[in-house]
């Protein structure tokens, strides 16, 4: 062998070696925390994360715990899910979140909240959150006087405004 021969073969071979090493990359592990199996941001979410390539069973690793309409069993769950160290835990409906915050403070959150985030202890505050959860919030008491202002603007017919809201079951 030449030494010219030897030299790119050697260099070839130190290039594909870290390619080599790594093989298959390391399937995302998602841990999702349900009020509800029965929650209909479920299937859009799952529909967006094939969008985004990752395949249930291929690439990612979903595993799944839902109270079935109950508080009383979400702190095992959450508890569960964590044990199963997940790169990130997802908290759907009914503001499971502060389940899955009580059980780990290391892991990622991703949450769908019906209520404020600060006052779920989610967030120290709207502009720097300072934990591990982050979400969307459906309603602060921040934001619902400005909506009452938008649909007076909008509706200017519209002499009386009335809020329903039904109040949820107590939490601890």
């Amino acid at each position: 062998m030449k030494r010219r021969d030897f030299i790119t073969f050697l260099g070839g071979t130190a290039a594909s070696w870290p390619l080599a090493a790594r093989g298959q990359p390391k399937a995302a592990r998602l841990g999702v925390l349900l009020f509800s199996s029965s929650d209909p941001q479920l299937p859009i979410i799952q529909d967006h994360l094939q969008e985004l390539g990752y395949v249930p069973g291929k690439n990612l690793l979903a595993t799944q715990r839902d109270g079935d309409g109950s508080y009383e069993r979400l702190p095992q769950f959450a508890a569960e899910l964590v044990a199963e160290k997940p790169d990130l835990l997802l908290a759907l409906g009914g503001d499971v979140a502060p389940y899955a915050a009580k059980a780990t403070s290391t892991i990622p959150i991703v949450f769908v909240s019906s209520a404020d985030p600060v006052r779920l202890g989610l967030a120290s505050s709207l502009a720097r959150p300072s934990h591990n959860a982050t979400g969307v919030t459906l309603l602060l008491d921040d934001t619902a006087s400005k909506r009452l202002e938008l649909i007076k603007e909008v509706v200017t017919a519209c002499a009386a405004h009335s809020l329903l809201v039904e109040p949820g079951p107590s939490r601890q």
